[in-house]
Parts: structure tokens; sequence; C-alpha cells
């Protein structure tokens, strides 16, 4: 069934080709004239980049190539319209030059890369120092230069790609991963503007992290991109989906009311979109749900990588990996864990014959201490947090047990005082997952408004039957016995309010909304401020 939905979707994509390549039914042969008129604000190239990622994609995993032909003959249009001496403009929204890379890497065709570059080079990619603007359109056109980058080895990409992302993580980013602070404009503020409750992160955006991240790693080899992508993925992605998998959000705050939609600003038009504090079935501009689809879809693939010293593992979950090393000798890897409610991690290393090489087992940088054994035996060499540890050797013949504990304890996270929303708060973060408290798990009291004691230890408690399989963390804390009432006071007045101490409990942010609208914070007030 889902074959033929797609192969009548490729009918009517054949029929609406024009005879030179062109397809975007907004543009029919009647409008002809109006083509290519505003690349930078219409979605042209944008459409046509997903458009050939499809044909690649449908080839790859079908072995069919009517939707991939398709799609050449657009991208030969393209190559033909775009370049030095020709049309010299660049795409509003990158998406295209992503794409001529992946179609280079098929075809051999060296016309596509040298379009996708000009593109890039074209927005001045090579100058760029500072994440700014659009944050979705900001974070793939970093993959696109780290695409081209790929491919032609010119350092001035690394080197902006390395500026963008230390731009990023250090003043500009969600403590989930998540990306752009700003609903007007749904882009990336000035440093240190991350508002908790009108913040935007939106699910695209957030996306796009992982997939910037995922190149920057297999260009690099270096962990920090790949706790990064774990970071992003297990938070501020996939709680843009809820857990019926049918429902989703376009942007992720960090702080809400739990009283719904809020009145209509007639002086605000981002308002309707801030105030969504449940998921939605659609969008009318549906570019959230589809991208879910396609990364999760994707999602096997960025477990494992080879090199020419043997085989990486980034990310941890149970499954199984067939492969073969470089000489062609099978390799078999099965992985058992409860990862991430789990440190545990069991390997299985099954080679046919005997064979040298390296397994490297990345160690994630939140993780506060390590232990490997490898066929029975304690590696006593220091297992190092936020790299990749390489365990070389002979492998015999038959299955070698590779065990990994990682410590997985619940802290508390600080933010950096000039990120002025967080003073005076913590978040609750264990192993690769970011907490949240929400108003259904602790009723009688606004969550916004309580304090977390941090003396004290926090306790873990883990239930299949909730929310899917969760771990749930407790701790104790105060909540005000009456609400603040006006908006100001006098210091020495403030402090005559009496807290009631009161249990604490924070679920995965990744799960808030699913029962319902709730009052939710990620950031929670401490009892020391």
């Amino acid at each position: 069934d889902l074959e033929k939905t797609v192969e009548d979707c490729i009918d009517l994509i054949e029929a609406a080709q024009s005879s030179n390549g062109y397809i975007n039914t907004n543009f029919p042969e009647a409008c002809a004239h109006e083509r290519w008129t505003r690349v930078d604000t219409l979605h042209e190239l944008f459409a046509a980049g997903h458009l050939i990622q499809a044909g690649i994609a449908h080839r790859r995993v079908r072995g069919k190539s009517r939707l991939f032909e398709i799609a050449v003959r657009f991208a030969d249009h393209i190559y033909e319209v775009f370049g030095p001496g020709k049309k010299e403009e660049y795409p509003g929204h990158p998406e295209v030059s992503a794409a001529l890379v992946e179609l280079y890497r098929e075809t051999g065709d060296r016309r596509y890369l040298d379009t996708a570059v000009f593109f890039t080079d074209q927005t001045g990619g090579k100058t760029m120092t500072e994440i700014l603007g659009h944050a979705v359109k900001a974070l793939f056109f970093n993959c696109d230069m780290a695409d081209c980058y790929a491919e032609t080895g010119d350092i001035a990409y690394k080197d902006s790609l390395e500026s963008l992302w230390h731009s990023m993580v250090r003043t500009k980013m969600y403590v989930t991963g998540g990306v752009g602070g700003r609903p007007a404009g749904e882009s990336v503020g000035r440093e240190w503007e991350l508002p908790h409750e009108t913040g935007y992160a939106e699910t695209c955006a957030n996306i796009a992290n992982v997939m910037w991240n995922w190149r920057m790693l297999i260009l690099s080899g270096e962990a920090r991109f790949a706790d990064l992508m774990e970071l992003a993925l297990y938070n501020s992605v996939i709680s843009g989906v809820s857990l019926s998998g049918t429902e989703y959000f376009y942007d992720n705050p960090h702080r809400t009311s739990g009283t719904g939609a809020l009145p209509p600003d007639p002086w605000d038009y981002v308002e309707s979109l801030r105030c969504r504090q449940i998921r939605q079935a659609w969008f009318d501009t549906a570019c959230c749900p589809p991208n879910l689809a396609r990364l999760i879809a994707s999602l096997r693939g960025y477990f494992y990588t080879t090199s020419n010293e043997g085989i990486w593992m980034h990310l941890y979950d149970s499954g199984e990996v067939n492969w073969q090393l470089p000489d062609g000798t099978p390799v078999h890897l099965h992985t058992v864990t409860n990862y991430p409610w789990d440190g545990q991690i069991e390997i299985e290393v099954d080679v046919a014959e005997t064979a040298e090489f390296s397994l490297f087992l990345r160690i994630p940088g939140w993780c506060q201490e390590a232990h490997l054994r490898v066929g029975g035996t304690d590696i006593v060499e220091k297992v190092e947090a936020g790299k990749y540890f390489e365990v070389r050797r002979v492998w015999d013949s038959g299955i070698t047990r590779v065990e990994l504990e990682l410590s997985m304890l619940p802290e508390f996270i600080t933010a950096n005082p000039m990120l002025m929303e967080a003073r005076g708060a913590v978040a609750i973060k264990r192993g690769p997952i970011v907490y949240c408290l929400e108003s259904v798990d602790n009723p009688g009291f606004s969550v916004r408004n309580a304090q977390i004691i941090t003396d004290e230890c926090l306790q873990t408690e883990y239930h299949s039957e909730l929310l899917g399989g969760v771990v749930l963390i407790k701790g104790n804390g105060l909540a005000p016995v009456r609400e603040w009432g006006g908006l100001y006071r006098v210091r020495s007045q403030a402090w005559e309010e009496q807290s009631r101490s009161v249990s604490l409990i924070a679920v995965p942010y990744y799960t808030w909304a699913n029962r319902g609208i709730s009052e939710m914070t990620i950031w929670i007030r401490t009892d020391s401020n």
C-alpha cells in the first residue's frame, strides 16, 4: 500500500515537470515568466533540494530510478540557470546544496558539486563566525557548508564551521540542545538570549542541529559532536512529537503556564505560535512532522561508522549490526542495554576469523566515571569522558564480550550568570536526559514557584508503565503557602512568606504535555537564592 502511494505521487510529480526539467506547481507553464524571480524569498530551490534527496533515497532503498531521473533533470536545469556568469543569486532557505552534494556522490557528476559550492559561497559561508538569523536556515546552511568542505577540503569552510559551532554552544543554545530563542523570525537572537516561556527552539532547527553535528563528527572523529547530537536527539528533537507519534510541537518552550493558549493579542502576530501548550495533529506550514519522520527513519545510520582502523559506536541502544572490515572479514555486533535509563552496555563482538582492528566506544562527556571489561578482563587504562576509547586488539574468531559501565547519577546543571532567566535556578540532568517539573506530577502548587533543595541527594525510580517507561527523579523542595500577591514588595517583607516542604517529581523533558495541558518548567529555583 505504501509503495503504491509513492508511485502515485511520482506520477503526479512527473506530470508536473516542465520539458526543461523545472518543477514547482506554484509556477506552472502559464506562470513560467515568474520562475526564479525571487529565489531569496520563495522556496523553489528549497523544494528542489528535498525532491532531489527523495529521488536519491528512493533509488537507494527500492532500487528504482524513475523519481531519481526526475530529480536529475531538475538538477540539470538548476545548473543551467545558476552559477558564475549566469544567475548569480543564492536560495533564501538552504537544502539544495546538501542535496546537490549528495547527487554528486551518487553520480560522480562534478556539475552538481560546483553548483552547491557556488550557492554556499554566494551566501558568504566562509566569512561567517556567529550564529545569526533564522535558526533552521542557519543550521541547515551549516550542513551544506560541512558537505562542501567534505568534498573540496577547502579549509576556510572548516574554520567558519568551528567558529559557528562555538558561537552556538557557548552562548546561543538551550540546555536541551534546542536552538532559536526568538518567536519573531523563528530566529537566533543575541548572545545569552534564551527565554524560557517564549523560547522557540523550533523542532526543525533541533533536527538540523543533529544533522550538522553528525557531519562535524564524521569529519573530525571528535566526541564533542556526538555528545551534542545525542543531547538534541534525546531532548529537543523528540519533544517535538508525542509518545503516540501522531501529534507535534512546532516550537519547544522550556516553561509553560499550564493555562492553555493565551487570549489573542492584537499587537503580536506571533502570539498564537508561542502559546501552544499541547501538541498539534498538523500545521499549516508542515515542515516539522515530515522532518521528524525523516530523522527517525534514518536513525539507525547514526549509531555506527567505520574507518580504516575499525568500527565506531557513537550512540547506544539494543540492536545488531552486520558489517565487514576493509579486507572483507565479516563482523557482527550485538548490543544489549537499557540505555539511557541504565549505563550498563554489553556488546558481543563476533568475527568470522581472527582479525586485528579497533572498536571505538564513545565515553559521553556527561559521564562521571566509566569502567570497561573486554573478554572478562578489566581495562586498567583511564577511560576519559568526552572522548572515544579505542579498544585495539586481535579479536579471536567467535564471540568476545565487551562490557561498558557508564555512571549515570542525576546532576544539577547551572547556567552562565549572563543567561539572566536562569539565574538562581538549576536544571536536572541524568545521563543524556534533561528533566522538567510538570504540574500533573506535582499537584497543589505552582512548579514555576517551587524551590529545590540542592544539598540533598536526588532519588531515581524506574517506572515501566509510565510515559512509555521512564526514570523519575525525586527531590525535596519548598512551595509557598500562598501566592506572592501583587507585583513588587520591599525585600524585608518578601521573605516573610511562609513555605511548606514538598516532594518534587521530575520527568524527562521530552515526555511533557503527553497527559494534557499542564504547567511545566525545566529551570527550578534553588533554596539558596
